[in-house]
């Protein structure tokens, strides 16, 4: 069984998050696009956006992410 690096289990967190919060209201607190978001699903989601869903929406943040800091 394969582990996973820090940044594969950050990027499976981050698509976690999107789907439960779902694209469209992703897009719409960042005005990005969903191809953007397509690429945080790959890396991972950069941290200052992080820090504004942690502020936002800390129930389901906190249930993908945990209590962690976001990685610098």
């Amino acid at each position: 069984m394969k582990t996973l690096t820090d940044r594969e289990l950050y990027a499976t967190q981050t698509a976690e998050f999107i789907s439960l919060l779902g694209t469209k209201k992703i897009c719409k607190v960042c005005q990005r696009s969903p191809q953007a978001l397509t690429g945080w699903k790959r890396r991972g989601m950069p941290l200052s956006w992080r820090l504004v869903f942690k502020q936002r929406y800390p129930a389901e943040f906190k249930k993908v992410f945990g209590n962690e800091e976001p990685h610098k």
